[in-house]
């Protein structure tokens, strides 16, 4: 099951970009082949090497996008690269380890700014002829990498990350008559300020259960 963690940032940030409109074999095959191409590699145990996951200054290199594009990360692939290299040329790994220390609402918000969180995916059928995420589902998407980086990385137990199935849940268990037919930007909103009403300051952990 899942599992709140406190991960490093970037690592949390690019690997929940890869995770978009996604199922979790691909999502960690992807991620797998990822580190084999940019990280470090660390050892070799049983004659497979491991590798580290990749600097920022690795992804967000003039040719990242392409070799993450035929590495299969599709569409993903300009959103992993774009907001390596806008976290490179504005506030820097460490500035994205510093949002642990500011409320969870700056600290979504300025992921929020980022390539792939904040910056629309779009729908329709990429490049690669893969299918984007549903244009009315875009948003609220987003704000859920947004929110699984706050929990998962920046110390944010508060942040309560929602999809099809927490929304779901927020309606059929709990009989919260929240949003209207489909899981938009508000819906989104009001699902997590329900949970942390129920919940408390910890309800990211409670929704993880």
């Amino acid at each position: 099951g899942v599992r709140v963690l406190r991960q490093d940032p970037v690592e949390c940030l690019l690997s929940f970009i890869c995770t978009s409109n996604n199922h979790i074999s691909r999502i960690t095959a992807m991620i797998e082949r990822l580190c084999q191409a940019f990280g470090r590699r660390l050892c070799r145990l049983d004659a497979r090497p491991f590798h580290a996951f990749p600097s920022l200054s690795a992804l967000a290199g003039a040719d990242a996008e392409a070799r993450l594009r035929a590495l299969g990360c599709g569409y993903r692939a300009k959103f992993v690269s774009g907001s390596a290299r806008a976290i490179v040329e504005g506030l820097g790994a460490e500035g994205l380890r510093r949002l642990r220390a500011v409320p969870y609402a700056e600290a979504r918000r300025v992921l929020c700014a980022l390539p792939g969180v904040g910056a629309k995916v779009g729908a329709g059928m990429g490049r690669d002829g893969e299918r984007g995420p549903a244009a009315g589902a875009d948003g609220a998407a987003r704000r859920q990498v947004a929110d699984c980086v706050c929990l998962m990385a920046l110390d944010k137990a508060e942040a309560v990350p929602v999809d099809t199935h927490v929304w779901r849940i927020a309606r059929q268990r709990y009989g919260a008559a929240l949003g209207g037919r489909s899981l938009t930007p508000r819906a989104h909103q009001e699902i997590g300020d329900f949970f942390r009403g129920l919940w408390g300051p910890r309800a990211g952990w409670a929704q993880a259960v």
